[in-house]
C-alpha cells in the first residue's frame, strides 16, 4: 500500500446531525484524492479554504470526462487558496463521489481536513462512457461490488499508488463473474476513505447510474 492509501486507512469519520470529516494525509508527488461530504456549493475553495495548510506550490488536476484529459491545473496560494492557469479564484466543482490529483512539492507532507455533510437517502451519481475519476458516494471503505457498481465487460479499475507515484495492476470486469486483479483471482474494489479511483468504461456500455441507499443513522 502507497503512502496516501496506508495514512487514509487510518482515517475515521464522526457523524452528528449528518455532518462528518476526514483527514487526506498527502505526501510528496501526486496524490489521487476524494470529496465524499458535501460543504455548500463544493467548489474546492470552500472544501479547502485558504485556512488550509497546504504548502505554496501545490497544484490540483481534475479530469475532463468529455474531453478525456486532464484540465489546466489549479495552483494553491498559501493565504489565498486555489487559483486557476489566469490567476482567478478557481471555479473547480469537486462534487461527492468524485476526485482529483493533488500534487504535493517536493518533500512535503500535508494533512488537509475535509468537512462537510455526510450524503444520505437515495444517491446517484452517473457513469459515461471513456475514463472518469470516482470514488464511493459516502465517506466509507466499502467495495463497489458491495455498492452495487454499475460495472460493464470490459471495464478497467486503476488504483493509485502514491509511494511508488505510478498506478497499480489494473483490475477489469467480467460479466457474471466481477472484478478480477492481474492473476485473475476475484475481488471487491475498495478505496479507502478519501480516496478516489481511475475507471475506464467501455465505449459500447453507454451511460449507468450509480444508485445507493444510505443512512447515519442505525
Amino acid at each position: 500500500m502507497g503512502i496516501f492509501g496506508a495514512a487514509a486507512s487510518m482515517a475515521q469519520v464522526y457523524s452528528q446531525n449528518a455532518v462528518g470529516f476526514y483527514t487526506l494525509s498527502l505526501g510528496p508527488g501526486f496524490n489521487l484524492v476524494a470529496n465524499q461530504l458535501n460543504n455548500g456549493d463544493n467548489n474546492v475553495n470552500t472544501l479547502m479554504p485558504p485556512t488550509t495548510a497546504l504548502p505554496e506550490g501545490a497544484s490540483l488536476l481534475t479530469w475532463n470526462v468529455g474531453l478525456q484529459k486532464f484540465n489546466d491545473a489549479d495552483a494553491w496560494f498559501a493565504g489565498y487558496g486555489w487559483y486557476d492557469a489566469d490567476l482567478n479564484p478557481s471555479s473547480t466543482v469537486l462534487e461527492a463521489g468524485g476526485g482529483a490529483f493533488i500534487q504535493m512539492p517536493p518533500g512535503q507532507n500535508a494533512s488537509v481536513v475535509l468537512v462537510g455533510e455526510v450524503p444520505q437517502g437515495s444517491l446517484t451519481t452517473q457513469v459515461s462512457p471513456g475514463f472518469q475519476i470516482i470514488s464511493q458516494l459516502t465517506p466509507q471503505a466499502i467495495g463497489l461490488e458491495t455498492t452495487g457498481f454499475p460495472a460493464a465487460e470490459g471495464d478497467s479499475l486503476l488504483f493509485w499508488d502514491a509511494g511508488l507515484q505510478k498506478y497499480e495492476d489494473a483490475l477489469a470486469y467480467f460479466a457474471g463473474y466481477g472484478w478480477v486483479d492481474a492473476d485473475l483471482n476475484i475481488v471487491d474494489p475498495t478505496a479507502e476513505i478519501g480516496e478516489a479511483m481511475f475507471y475506464q468504461r467501455g465505449e459500447t456500455a453507454g451511460t449507468a447510474d450509480w444508485n445507493r441507499d444510505f443512512s447515519v443513522n442505525p
